[in-house]
């Protein structure tokens, strides 16, 4: 039997080379357990053919998607970013706020019977206005057999040159599931073809892990939780880095620095017109990002 296995919960955001990624638990190192199953953080699955596994491009973990052919039904590797009000669907997903104009990612596949898999990705306006929402921007891309991971590179197709997109829907898959050239929904898989896939982004690739290794030596935040002031002690190598506040559905809080850092760093940052809650501090550089919880209370 088919059922939609759905869970939103903080959205995880990274940092690559200055551009924002926010897609949400983007390297799917997340997981929880609902209704005995695992699902990524931020995402829902289709069937239970979606799984967790630790063949991984970067990290700890990454998701595998298998077509499943049953006596009676068909498990479909599907993976989608979750829509808040967990309806589903191809709907807007989670917040965005500049022009994206690539998704990338890194994904291994072995196809059967001459499948392909399928990324397809949304940009809408007003996406979370529950009584309208545009299209923005669309793009899609089939892949096939690849042995080891690889990049894909999918290239989104504006409406209109001006409009800014406030919203993104992502969704994944080990088949071809949409024809866009035909205009045919609802094709079915080929065969039990099966798709890993990591580091999911906007706008370039993201090719380090978390912490940044051998680059950020320490990174403290105090007071934690502040009312004012937060200060950042960190040792890092040489670099250029990035240093945001974040909520935890990816919304930029406070931008604050951008430039080349080397050896122990104090870093004071004023917090007084933040709102009280819990906040993603978010430090990175071209090879990956270290992010540490930081709680506002006055």
């Amino acid at each position: 039997m088919k059922k939609i296995v759905i869970f939103c919960l903080m959205i995880l955001i990274a940092i690559s080379s200055g551009a924002q990624i926010p897609v949400p638990n983007y390297g799917f190192e997340n997981w929880v357990i609902i209704n005995n199953e695992e699902v990524p953080v931020g995402w829902s699955i289709r069937d239970t053919s979606t799984t967790k596994t630790t063949d991984m491009y970067a990290g700890n973990y990454a998701a595998r998607l298998e077509n499943i052919f049953l006596a009676n039904d068909t498990l479909l590797g599907l993976l989608s970013t979750m829509p808040p009000d967990s309806s589903g669907g191809f709907q807007p997903a989670f917040a965005v706020s500049v022009r994206h104009t690539t998704l990338n990612g890194y994904y291994k596949y072995s196809p059967q019977n001459g499948d392909s898999c399928q990324f397809i990705a949304f940009l809408y306006k007003d996406g979370f206005n529950p009584l309208w929402d545009d299209i923005v921007a669309y793009g899609w891309i089939c892949e096939v057999a690849a042995d080891s991971y690889s990049p894909f590179t999918l290239n989104m197709i504006y409406l209109d040159s001006i409009v800014i997109p406030d919203s993104a829907y992502i969704d994944i898959a080990a088949y071809k599931r949409i024809d866009f050239i035909a205009g045919i929904t609802d094709l079915d898989p080929l065969g039990n073809s099966v798709l890993y896939v990591d580091n999911i982004s906007f706008d370039g690739f993201i090719s380090g892990v978390n912490n940044i290794p051998g680059i950020i030596k320490r990174v403290n935040v105090f007071p934690n939780p502040a009312s004012n002031i937060i200060t950042i002690d960190m040792y890092v190598e040489e670099s250029n880095y990035n240093i945001n506040l974040y909520d935890l559905n990816g919304r930029l809080i406070k931008p604050i620095l951008n430039k080349k850092l080397a050896g122990h760093q104090q870093i004071s940052v004023n917090v007084e017109n933040v709102p009280n809650g819990n906040y993603l501090l978010m430090i990175s550089n071209k090879k990956g990002y270290s992010s540490k919880s930081v709680s506002i209370l006055k």
